[in-house]
C-alpha cells in the first residue's frame, strides 16, 4: 500500500529559492532528492547557479546572478508531482521468545546417505522428470516442494533431507498435502478448496508452508529473419513470430515460507555473496516460531478489526433505522397537520355558510336541508381532525 503526497513547484517561487540557498536546502524542504528538483528546474526553464557559486558568496564575492528568462511559447510554469511513499510496515506485537531454539547446528552431509523418506521418493522420480524451462518440480507430482535444474538436484535433496531430520528432531510434524478438492460454484466452474501439494510443517499449531526453488534467469531467444511475403491482396507482411526463451539456472537456491506474506518478517533464506543456503538452515527453523506466533497476532487483529467492522456496521445500521423512524414520525405530523388544516378549513366555512343561510331567509325546507348537510360537513371535519379522534397523542 502507498501513501502519497501532492508538491507544486512554481517557476517563479523556484528561482527565488534555488538563488537564495544552496540546492540541497531547497530539495530538502520540498522532501526530494537535489538531483530530482534539478530536473524540476530545468523542465520549467529555471537557471541554476554554477559550480562554485555559494563558495565566492562564503567568501564574500558577489557572483552574477543568471535571470530568469521568459516562458517559452507553450512552456509551463508550473509542476504538479504526486510523492508516492510507502505506508509504514505494519508491527505485530509478537512475544519476545516466539523464535524456537536450535540447540545444535543443522548440518548438511557431503552425500545423500539414508535419507528420509519424502526425500528418498523424490530423489528417485525427480531423477527421471524432464526438464522444464531448465527446472524439475516436485510439487505437481505429489512430492515435497522442490524446484531446481538437474545440476543442482543433488543439493537440494541433501539440504532438504537435512531440514527435515532437523525438524523431527524438534518435534515437529510436517506432511506433503494430497491434492485440492474439486468443487463447483453457483457459476458450475470447478474450483479448488483446501491445500493443495503444499509441503508444511505444523509449528505452535500452526501450519507453515515452505519450498525450496533455484533462480532462473530468462533471456528472450533473437528472432530469426523472415522475409516479407505478399498477401492474396497484393499486400506485403512479414509473418508473426513467437517470442521464446532461454532459461538458465543460476545455482543460487532459495528456501521460502511461501504462505507467510505480509507479515512484515523475514520469510526467504538462501544463497547470497556471502553465505550459502547450508548456514541458514538453523535460522529458517528459529524463524518458524517467530511466523507461527504472527499468524496467530495477525489473526487476533483481523478478527478485532473484524468486530470492529461488524460493531459499526450494526452502529451504522441503529442510526439509519432511528432516522427512518424519525422520518416516518415527522411524515405523519405532517399529515396530521394538513388533516388539522383541511378540518379548520371545512369548519370556517360551515359556519361562514350558516350564517349566510340565515341571512338569505329560505324556505323552510331549504332551510332544514341545508342545515343537515353543514352538520354532516362539521361531523366530517371532526372525523378528519386529528387533535379531535386523539390521533396527536
Amino acid at each position: 500500500m502507498y501513501g502519497g503526497e501532492v508538491k507544486v513547484y512554481e517557476r517563479d517561487k523556484l528561482y527565488e529559492q534555488v538563488w537564495g540557498e544552496p540546492m540541497r536546502a531547497v530539495a530538502k524542504s520540498y522532501g526530494v532528492s537535489d538531483s530530482y528538483l534539478a530536473r524540476i528546474c530545468r523542465e520549467l526553464g529555471v537557471p541554476l547557479p554554477g559550480r562554485g557559486y555559494w563558495a565566492k558568496v562564503r567568501a564574500g564575492k558577489a557572483p552574477r546572478k543568471l535571470k530568469l528568462p521568459r516562458l517559452k511559447k507553450g512552456q509551463k510554469d508550473r509542476v504538479v508531482s504526486l510523492h508516492r511513499t510507502p505506508t509504514p510496515r505494519r508491527q505485530l506485537d509478537l512475544p519476545p521468545d516466539a523464535a524456537l531454539a536450535v540447540t545444535a547446528p543443522i548440518v548438511v552431509s557431503d552425500e545423500l546417505t539414508e535419507p528420509h523418506r519424502l526425500v528418498a521418493t523424490a530423489a528417485r522420480r525427480l531423477a527421471k522428470a524432464k526438464p522444464s524451462q531448465g527446472v524439475v518440480a516436485g510439487r505437481p507430482l505429489g512430492l515435497i516442494d522442490l524446484t531446481v535444474s538437474p545440476a543442482s538436484l543433488d543439493r537440494a535433496l541433501r539440504i532438504y533431507d537435512a531440514l527435515l531430520k532437523a525438524l523431527a528432531q524438534a518435534g515437529l510434524k510436517f506432511e506433503v498435502t494430497g491434492p485440492a478438492e474439486t468443487v463447483r460454484d453457483s457459476w458450475g466452474r470447478e474450483i479448488k478448496r483446501g491445500p493443495d501439494r503444499l509441503t508444511r510443517v505444523c509449528c505452535q499449531e500452526e501450519w507453515i508452508a515452505f519450498a525450496l526453488w533455484e533462480k532462473v534467469s530468462r533471456t528472450e531467444d533473437p528472432k530469426p529473419e523472415v522475409k516479407p511475403q505478399r498477401s492474396v491482396w497484393g499486400t506485403t507482411y512479414t509473418p508473426w513470430q513467437p517470442t521464446t526463451y532461454t532459461y538458465t539456472p543460476t545455482g543460487q537456491l532459495v528456501l521460502q515460507m511461501t504462505e507467510a506474506s505480509g507479515l512484515g518478517l523475514r520469510t526467504s533464506f538462501g544463497d547470497g555473496k556471502r553465505q550459502r543456503l547450508e548456514d541458514c538452515l538453523g535460522s529458517f527453523v528459529s524463524q518458524l516460531g517467530v511466523v507461527a506466533a504472527a499468524i496467530k497476532a495477525d489473526r487476533a487483529e483481523k478478527g478485532r478489526k473484524a468486530k470492529e467492522a461488524a460493531a459499526a456496521h450494526e452502529r451504522r445500521e441503529r442510526e439509519l433505522e432511528r432516522q427512518r423512524r424519525e422520518q416516518e414520525r415527522l411524515k405523519h405530523l405532517v399529515a396530521e397537520a394538513e388533516d388539522w388544516h383541511r378540518a379548520e378549513k371545512l369548519r370556517a366555512y360551515a359556519w361562514e355558510a350558516m350564517n349566510r343561510l340565515k341571512l338569505s331567509h329560505p324556505s323552510a325546507e331549504d332551510y332544514t336541508r341545508r342545515r343537515q348537510d353543514l352538520k354532516r360537513l362539521l361531523d366530517h371535519a371532526d372525523d378528519i381532525d386529528p387533535l379531535i379522534r386523539g390521533s396527536g397523542d
